[in-house]
């Protein structure tokens, strides 16, 4: 038996929302005019957060049936959003659908409180992708400390205890979450152009779940002992950062037309480009993670129309 929202909660789920997709990768709205003047068009759905009944997507068997059809367990998406969401309910988990659902409550309350005009979009789009590109600057020392720092584990016995190498891995990842001009800039994020939104919502979503990962070795670095999880992490700080770097260069090619920090950022994602073609010509495995990172790494090229200075020779392999 499903534990189905009733029509008020459903009102109260879109109505939150201004009737646009919570998922910040899209922000669509759902609502529009039929050609029959009595009518209206809803794209939208309310979805459960965990499932409405057992072998659902997400399901939680500790809430009551009162607590899953409650709008605390519901998130207002468009069609295709909520699709996508129960497709893969281990990519889209039950704390990234919450976080989703308070950004595009707060976003609609601040176009409640302060309604944009038309005229002030150009500067609104700038201050936002400067405060993305700031927060990937950030990001980017901080994946070149690690990077650092994890290479000198696999090359040789890391000097300090391992309490130490945990409260310094801590303290970094304290800094990088506390910045509240960033949780600004992410209510704002659906006025971004498509390709740009793109790029920083997928990279804001792929360096959480890094964080995660890295997380998890903080709070057991004995697991940093076995040099397989120590390889597979460099691996993993490696291209999140060449993530970071692409998303960084789109951002200034695309909106910020900061001519100096896309040159320096082309350089790099072409040196890391090649460094992993003559990695795989030599016979060494990546994961399929790279792959996805390396095509967008080709795509930005295009772009520039410099993809002969990569010469793209990588083929995702099969069952890697």
């Amino acid at each position: 038996m499903r534990d189905d929202f009733d029509e008020k909660t459903k009102q109260v789920l879109a109505r939150r929302v201004g009737y646009r997709c919570s998922n910040p990768n899209c922000r669509k709205l759902t609502s529009g005019p039929q050609t029959d003047p009595a009518k209206a068009i809803n794209i939208g759905v309310a979805a459960h957060i965990t499932a409405a009944a057992s072998g659902g997507p997400r399901f939680d068997s500790e809430l009551s049936a009162t607590e899953r059809k409650s709008p605390e367990n519901g998130i207002w998406l468009c069609q295709n959003c909520g699709k996508l969401v129960d497709s893969d309910d281990k990519r889209y988990s039950v704390a990234l659908l919450q976080e989703w659902k308070k950004l595009s409550e707060q976003a609609a309350l601040l176009d409640v409180e302060n309604n944009l005009i038309s005229n002030e979009e150009t500067s609104i789009v700038q201050e936002i992708a400067q405060a993305f590109a700031s927060r990937l600057e950030q990001h980017w020392n901080y994946l070149s400390y690690l990077q650092q720092l994890f290479i000198s584990f696999l090359s040789k016995p890391y000097e300090l205890s391992v309490d130490l190498k945990a409260q310094t891995l801590e303290f970094n990842l304290q800094q990088i979450k506390q910045d509240e001009i960033y949780q600004i800039a992410r209510l704002r994020i659906g006025v971004l152009p498509r390709k740009v939104l793109n790029h920083v919502s997928t990279y804001d979503l792929n360096f959480s779940m890094f964080l995660n990962v890295l997380e998890k070795a903080v709070g057991n670095p004995l697991s940093l002992e076995n040099d397989s999880t120590l390889q597979r992490l460099c691996i993993q700080i490696i291209y999140t950062r060449i993530d970071c770097v692409l998303t960084l260069a789109v951002l200034s090619r695309e909106i910020l037309d900061h001519t100096e920090r896309l040159l320096q950022c082309k350089d790099y994602l072409g040196s890391e480009y090649i460094r992993a073609r003559e990695a795989l010509v030599i016979g060494e495995e990546l994961p399929q993670v790279v792959f996805s990172t390396l095509e967008g790494v080709e795509e930005f090229f295009k772009d520039l129309g410099a993809i002969n200075e990569i010469s793209p020779l990588i083929i995702r392999p099969t069952g890697n």
